[in-house]
Formats: C-alpha cells, structure tokens, sequence
C-alpha cells in the first residue's frame, strides 16, 4: 500500500473548516482580545478551545500568527461585505450617504455578539 504524502499546514487549513478549527477561532477571540496576542499563549488557546492535542493551532493554522489571521478574518468578513453592498445600492451617493453606507455595518458589528472583542482584538493589534 503506498503512503500518502504528509500535507502542508496551509492544506490542512484549507480542507475546510472541522469543529476544532472553529472551536480555535472562537475562544482565540475572547482570549486575544483580553490578553493580547503576545500575552497568549499557543498552550492557552488549546485549553480555551477544549482541544485535546497541543498541536491543534499548528495542525489547523500553522503558528499562532495563523490563528490570529483567521479570527481577523472571520471577525471582518461580513462587516466588509455589508459595507460592500451598502456602497454598491447608492444610485446617486451624496458624500453623507457615503459616510453612512461606511459607518453603519461597522455600528451593526459593534453591537453584534462578540462585537466588542472583535474590537478590542483589533485595537490591540494595531497597538502592539
């Protein structure tokens, strides 16, 4: 029986989302945000996620940094889409209808669930 070539970690990640990987993404929110990345560690983030193996970043996301990647990723995609389309339905945009179009997902975000890690996460990552 041949043996199948060990996958990259970008492969692994890439093969789709399993319940470990967004049980990563969702407790790397709530820690990074609290903590900040530095400050948490790969070890941490395992615990926070119930993973059972230590490796389970590495396997999913190749290093923290990874990690970090897709919770940004995930915590902005639909703000970025909902600005999107709100940009796209402006027949004639005034610059106020512009402004608004940019400003209201990001309020929306603000209050949604998690919004407020979402937000800290972010401010300290354009802080450290």
């Amino acid at each position: 029986m041949a043996r199948q070539p060990a996958q990259s970690s970008l492969e692994k990640a890439a093969a789709g989302d399993s319940p470990v990987r967004a049980r990563l993404i969702a407790a790397a929110l709530g820690e990074l945000a609290r903590h900040g990345v530095e400050a948490t560690s790969v070890r941490a983030l395992n615990r926070a996620a119930g993973a059972k193996h230590q490796s389970a970043i590495y396997y999913h996301f190749g290093d923290k940094w990874g990690l970090v990647q897709a919770v940004l990723d995930e915590a902005t995609d639909e703000m970025l889409t909902t600005q999107r389309e709100a940009l796209k339905s402006l027949e004639t945009p005034t610059p106020r209808d512009v402004l608004e179009a940019m400003i209201r997902p990001f309020l929306n975000f603000a209050r949604s669930a998690g919004g407020r890690d979402r937000l800290l996460l972010m401010a300290r990552l354009s802080s450290e």
